[in-house]
C-alpha cells in the first residue's frame, strides 16, 4: 500500500506595518440627542432619519437594504424604548420611516397568530435575535425591555418587505394579556422537531442562517428550562416545521466543555454567555467570539475571549483561540497587522462582527477593561489559520467632511452601535452612546468603514508538502501581495544548509491567490530519510523573509502501524518504542466524516484505541505527533 505524507502549516509574514482604515461621516447629526425626523411613511428622502438611540435591532435583505427596528434612548434621565422600523439604501444614502409609533413606550399588538394584519406590530425591544430569507421577509425572536412589564420575550416575528405587514407566528401566547405567562423554555427531544418546543425568553443571543434557509440561535441570557441565567443550548428554526432543540443544556449557567484547542469533537460545548460576537463563513461554519458569561447576575461577570467553531454537518464545535477563564487576561497585540495564533484580544462583550467576501472575520470590540462594549479596537481572524491580527485602535471623534472619506475621520469610542455591511465589503455603523469626562452623548450618526484601506501584510495562509512517486508536491496560498516579488522554493537534507530549487512570480493584488511547484526527486543522490522545504517571500525593494518549514520522509512506511486489520473493537497503535508522549488521533470514514477524535497517551511506543462503536467497513487513522500529520488504514470486520 502506498502512503502518501501530507503536512500542513500555517504561518505569516509582513514586509510593512499595517495602516488604518478610512471612516466616512455618512449621514445624521454631528450634535447629541438629535430628534427624529420622519418625513413620510414609506417615502425615502435625504432629509428623514432615525433620532439618537442605541441598541437597535437590525436585518439586510435580499436586495442589500439595511433595516433597524426600535432601540433605547434616554428621555429624562429615564430609559426609553422604541418600536419603530426604517429601512436605508446604503445605494441613495437615504432612509425610510417603515412604520410604528413615532413616540417611546408605546406597546405593540399580537393579532391572530399566523396571520399578517396592518394592526400587528411588535412590542419595544431592544438585543433581539433576527435573520433574513431569500423572498424578502424579515424575522425577529425575543429579545427584552425592562420597562414593558414583559421584561424578556420568547415570540417570533416575520416582517414581510414587500407588503409591509408584521405577522406574529408564535411563542408569548398569552403574553399581550398576561405578560409573565410562558417564560421558560420547551426543550422536547434533542433533534426532534416539534409544534411545543420554543426556546425561553432570552435577549443577547447569537443566530445566524445557513444554506438551506434554517435559522439558528445560539445561548444568550434569559430562561431556560426552569431558571433565569446565561444559557449555551443551540436551537435550529424552521419556518415550515418550527423549533428543535440542537445541543447544549438545558439549564443555565452551564460551564459547557473546552476539550482540546483545536481538536474537534462532540463533546465540546462552550460555556453560558451572552451578548458573543458571531460570525458565518463560505462554508456554512459558524464562528462564536467571547460574549458574557457564567454568572447569573450582572456583578460579578465573567468577559470571555475564547473562539469557537461549530460545524453543522457533524454538530460538533471546537475551541480555537482564547482563554477558558476570560476576564483576567490582556489583548495580545503583537505588531500592528501581524497574524499568530499567540495573539488575540481580551474579554469582549457585545462586539461588532462581520465577515468579508475572502471569507475573513472582522471585529470591531471594546477597550481592555472597559464595562461596556466601546467601538474602540479593530481586529481581522483568518479562519483557515486560526491566527488573530490586531489592525487599529479608533482616534478620537472626528467627523470630517459630509460624505467624505479621510483617515483623520474615525467615530470615536462608543458603545452598542447597530452594524450592517454592503455588497462592498463596507461595514456600516449607526448611532449609540459615548461617553466623556463630563456627560453622555446619545448619537444618531451614519458611518461607513472601507476595510479594505487597511494596509497589510503578506498572509501565507497555507504551506503544503506531500510525496508522490518521487515528486514532492508544493502548494500554497496566500493573500495581501503588495509590493511582492516572488516566491523562492528553498530545499534542505538537514534544515541547516539550503539550496533553490524554483521560482515563481507573484500574482500580486490583495485578493487570495494559490501556488504549486513540483520538485522532482529522481535525480536526488543523496542518501536521506528526510526532505526540508522552506518559501524565501521577497519583496519589489530586495526585502525578504522565511516561511516555516514542511519536511516529507523518504520512504513508504509511516510512522506508525496498526494492529490487528481488520479489527473488531480496538486497535494498537505501535510507534518508535522509545516513544512516550501524547498524539492527536483522528478515525475518518468514507465519506470523509470525523467519527473519532480524542487524545491518547503512547508508552513505551503503543497505544490503544477503542472502536467498538464504529460499524463495520474501511477507516483512516490520522495521527498528529508535534507537527507532523501521519495517516493508516484498518478495516472493522467480523
Amino acid at each position: 500500500m502506498k502512503i502518501v505524507f501530507t503536512l500542513i502549516l500555517f504561518c505569516f509574514i509582513s514586509s510593512s506595518y499595517g495602516q488604518a482604515g478610512e471612516w466616512t461621516w455618512m449621514h445624521g447629526d454631528t450634535i447629541p440627542s438629535a430628534p427624529d425626523v420622519w418625513g413620510i411613511k414609506g417615502i425615502p428622502s435625504p432629509n428623514n432619519r432615525p433620532g439618537y438611540r442605541g441598541q437597535s435591532i437590525s436585518w439586510i435583505d435580499a436586495s442589500g437594504k439595511f433595516w433597524l427596528f426600535g432601540g433605547i434612548r434616554r428621555v429624562n434621565n429615564y430609559i426609553a424604548y422604541m418600536n419603530d422600523l426604517w429601512k436605508f439604501d446604503p445605494a441613495t444614502n437615504m432612509w425610510t420611516w417603515m412604520g410604528g409609533p413615532r413616540y417611546e413606550n408605546s406597546p405593540g399588538y399580537y393579532g391572530p397568530q399566523n396571520v399578517a394584519s396592518p394592526n400587528s406590530w411588535p412590542h419595544p425591544r431592544t438585543k433581539a435575535s433576527t435573520w433574513s430569507d431569500t423572498l424578502g421577509n424579515l424575522y425577529m425572536f425575543g429579545g427584552e425591555n425592562f420597562v414593558d412589564p414583559a421584561h424578556l420575550f420568547d415570540d417570533m416575528w416575520k416582517y414581510n418587505t414587500i407588503t409591509g405587514l408584521w405577522t406574529w407566528l408564535g411563542g408569548g401566547v398569552q403574553r399581550h394579556t398576561n405578560p409573565l405567562s410562558n417564560q421558560f423554555g420547551q426543550y422536547g427531544i434533542k433533534g426532534i422537531a416539534s409544534p411545543n418546543n420554543r426556546p425561553g425568553c432570552r435577549y443577547n443571543a447569537n443566530s445566524w442562517v445557513d444554506a438551506s434557509g434554517n435559522f439558528w440561535m445560539f445561548g444568550g441570557n434569559g430562561a431556560a428550562n426552569s431558571q433565569w441565567g446565561y444559557m449555551n443550548d443551540l436551537w435550529k428554526y424552521n419556518p415550515v416545521s418550527g423549533w428543535v432543540w440542537i445541543s447544549g443544556d438545558s439549564s443555565v449557567n452551564s460551564t459547557g466543555w473546552y476539550g482540546t484547542k483545536g481538536v474537534t469533537s462532540p463533546a465540546n460545548l462552550p460555556q453560558c454567555r451572552e451578548g458573543a460576537g458571531g460570525w458565518t463563513d463560505k462554508r456554512g461554519n459558524f464562528w462564536l467570539l467571547g460574549g458574557r458569561g457564567q454568572n447569573s447576575g450582572a456583578y460579578p461577570y465573567t468577559l470571555l475571549n475564547d473562539m469557537w467553531k461549530y460545524e453543522p454537518g457533524i454538530n460538533s464545535w471546537t475551541w480555537l483561540n482564547g482563554d477558558m477563564n476570560g476576564s483576567g487576561n490582556p489583548s495580545v497585540h503583537g505588531p500592528r497587522g501581524h497574524a499568530s495564533q499567540n495573539y488575540s484580544p481580551t474579554g469582549n462583550y457585545r462586539s461588532l462582527c462581520w465577515t468579508d467576501t475572502a471569507g475573513q472575520l472582522w471585529a470591531n470590540l471594546h477597550p481592555p477593561g472597559s464595562y461596556y462594549s466601546r467601538l474602540s479596537e479593530i481586529w481581522r481572524y483568518y479562519p483557515l489559520t486560526y491566527e488573530w491580527a490586531f489592525l487599529d485602535t479608533l482616534l478620537p471623534l472626528h467627523y470630517g467632511t459630509l460624505q467624505t472619506m479621510s483617515p483623520a475621520n474615525s467615530p470615536g469610542e462608543r458603545e452598542d452601535m447597530t452594524l450592517w455591511t454592503d455588497n462592498n465589503n463596507n461595514a456600516w455603523f449607526f448611532g449609540s452612546w459615548r461617553y466623556t469626562l463630563s456627560t453622555t452623548e446619545e448619537k444618531n450618526d451614519l458611518w461607513k468603514l472601507n476595510p479594505a484601506q487597511y494596509i497589510l501584510p503578506l498572509h501565507l495562509l497555507t504551506f503544503t508538502a506531500h510525496l508522490q512517486d518521487k515528486i514532492t508536491h508544493l502548494q500554497w496560498t496566500s493573500e495581501n501581495e503588495q509590493n511582492f516579488s516572488q516566491y523562492e522554493i528553498e530545499r534542505s537534507t538537514n534544515s541547516k544548509e539550503w539550496s533553490i530549487v524554483g521560482s515563481v512570480k507573484s500574482k500580486g493584488g490583495s485578493g487570495k491567490n494559490e501556488y504549486s511547484n513540483d520538485d522532482d526527486l529522481s535525480r536526488l543522490t543523496a542518501h536521506v530519510s528526510r526532505l526540508y522545504y522552506r518559501l524565501k517571500m521577497v519583496d519589489k525593494d530586495g526585502s525578504f523573509s522565511y516561511s516555516n518549514i514542511v519536511n516529507i520522509r523518504l520512504n513508504n512506511h509511516s510512522a506508525f502501524s496498526i494492529y490487528p486489520n481488520p479489527a473488531t473493537t480496538s486497535v494498537q497503535l505501535q510507534f518508535d518504542k522509545s516513544m512516550n508522549e501524547k498524539v492527536e488521533v483522528q478515525v475518518v470514514d468514507v465519506n470523509g466524516k470525523t467519527v473519532v477524535s480524542r487524545q491518547l497517551l503512547v508508552v513505551n511506543g503503543l497505544c490503544t484505541l477503542s472502536i467498538s462503536k464504529l460499524a463495520m467497513g474501511s477507516y483512516v487513522v490520522k495521527v498528529k505527533v508535534g507537527n507532523e500529520v501521519f495517516n493508516d488504514q484498518f478495516i472493522i470486520g467480523k
